[in-house]
């Protein structure tokens, strides 16, 4: 498709509906002047032909759509139908008021086609940025860290409720095959999905040999449609306990005994409400060990900082050394648990579930505190569930063989970070900690108004999508 270069809006003897009924409040009408579109045909250039086919559908106008699903929470299909007679939309879209919309299957295409492989988080953010700097409204040096979490459009399932639902499907299937009654009961007699996860797995993978073997059902369309799921399910299994058509998403920690299932959008936020830099991550992941990547794209934007304002989690000794030589304060107030936790171990300190968390992202069921024996420092040991471990894709140079438990231990040293301890009794400390709780109003923004609680599609690429799109949204409005 070839790349149209038609912004403006096509003649009509009815647009003048637009200046009657449209009021210049409108906030529609204010983002449409507000912000130039055409950025849009620089990024996409190269991902339509110039000289060959057919004129393709204006991309602004498409990334338009996509704002406006974003802007009103809205399904593909609901924002292509309102756009049919919402003036306000029409105008937004630059289209005539007579003017016909687009297919909604169009918005798919696009985000697969156009915006696959992009980084588009960081270009939007950017853009927003960068015209708030013009608009001199970016407020001070200082920017607010903190991780929302977004839940994964599918649930999460143990792995052996997933293969037995699959089985109980296979087992249905066979049923209604058009065999005598008594072979199939053959097939299915010895077939049961047992209590472990193992015996599970062994009753699945008997019956799909079965099936494989007996030449009149694995030619029975539907049987082999069954039967490739059940495959496949075992595949996804073999290497983890839980299963989830969202195979990317993962368990993560915001409260004391709360988990969520999906994906995490770490955000530095100005103090008046304007997101600066933003990555979005797995649900397991920590919160304190993106303040670096954070505060550099805030820069790369366009930001000056000088002060990193953050809960207990961005205080470990690395965002310490890192502000330090940098120039630049960290309002963070120290947790006596991170200032002993041991090099690249992968294990991480959760502020919200003050507990610790594996590499695999399982969190410590219990601690106990070892108090000082001599000269010899107090530890903290925490203790992960054994079985787990056992099952856990990452247990080789973690877990030993045949151990009766898992612990992990840190080491405190109450003598470390006496500058940073120091600064945390200071007003100026005290007084940028008070602008934290400022970014959880903007969380609620993201997820009340732009439905950013739930992801619309599975994938870290889709949510990256999704993410970039409100945050440039919220930036906006």
């Amino acid at each position: 498709m070839m790349l149209p270069r038609q912004t403006s809006l096509s003649f009509s003897v009815y647009s003048d509906l637009y200046d009657k009924l449209i009021p210049r409040d409108n906030k529609l009408h204010q983002l449409n002047d507000l912000v130039d579109f055409t950025f849009v045909y620089d990024e996409l250039s190269s991902r339509y032909c110039q000289t060959n086919g057919r004129v393709a559908i204006d991309p602004v106008r498409v990334f338009k759509y996509l704002l406006l699903k974003v802007i009103f929470d809205l399904s593909d299909v609901d924002v292509v139908d309102r756009s049919r007679y919402d003036l306000s939309f029409k105008y937004f879209l630059d289209l005539a008021p007579e003017d016909d919309v687009l297919d909604a299957s169009t918005l798919t295409r696009f985000r697969r086609q156009r915006l696959k492989d992009m980084n588009l988080l960081d270009l939007l953010v950017s853009k927003t940025v960068s015209l708030a700097r013009s608009r001199g409204v970016l407020e001070g040096k200082a920017i607010i860290l903190d991780a929302t979490h977004t839940l994964s459009r599918y649930n999460l399932y143990s792995a052996r409720v997933a293969l037995q639902g699959r089985l109980r499907h296979l087992q249905s299937t066979i049923r209604q095959a058009p065999l005598p009654a008594g072979e199939i009961n053959d097939i299915l007699s010895t077939v049961s999905p047992g209590e472990t996860l193992e015996q599970t797995r062994a009753a699945c993978t008997s019956l799909v040999q079965r099936v494989r073997s007996h030449g009149g059902l694995s030619s029975l369309p539907l049987v082999n449609e069954r039967v490739n799921l059940l495959e496949e399910t075992l595949e996804d299994v073999k290497d983890s306990v839980s299963f989830s058509v969202d195979k990317e998403a993962r368990v993560g920690h915001k409260a004391v005994n709360k988990s969520f299932f999906g994906y995490k959008t770490h955000v530095a936020m100005t103090s008046n409400g304007i997101i600066t830099a933003a990555l979005v991550t797995t649900g397991e992941k920590a919160d304190g060990q993106y303040l670096e990547p954070l505060v550099e794209r805030s820069v790369e934007n366009g930001m000056e900082v000088d002060t990193v304002i953050g809960d207990m989690a961005y205080s470990g000794r690395d965002n310490i050394m890192y502000a330090t030589g940098h120039d630049v304060q960290l309002v963070s107030r120290l947790n006596p648990v991170l200032d002993g936790v041991r090099g690249e171990t992968g294990f991480v300190y959760n502020k919200d579930e003050a507990m610790m968390v594996c590499p695999a992202g399982h969190l410590a069921y219990k601690e106990c505190y070892l108090k000082p024996e001599g000269n010899k420092n107090a530890r903290r040991v925490y203790f992960f569930d054994v079985k787990r471990c056992k099952e856990c894709p990452l247990c080789e140079g973690c877990y030993k063989e045949g151990a009766r438990k898992k612990t992990f231990s840190v080491m405190i040293k109450s003598d470390e970070h006496v500058e940073q301890r120091k600064f945390q009794e200071t007003g100026v400390f005290r007084a940028n900690a008070r602008l934290r709780p400022r970014v959880e109003a903007k969380f609620a923004q993201l997820k009340n108004v732009f439905g950013y609680d739930r992801a619309v599609s599975c994938g870290l690429d889709c949510m990256s999508m999704q993410g970039a799109i409100t945050i440039f949204a919220a930036n906006m409005l």
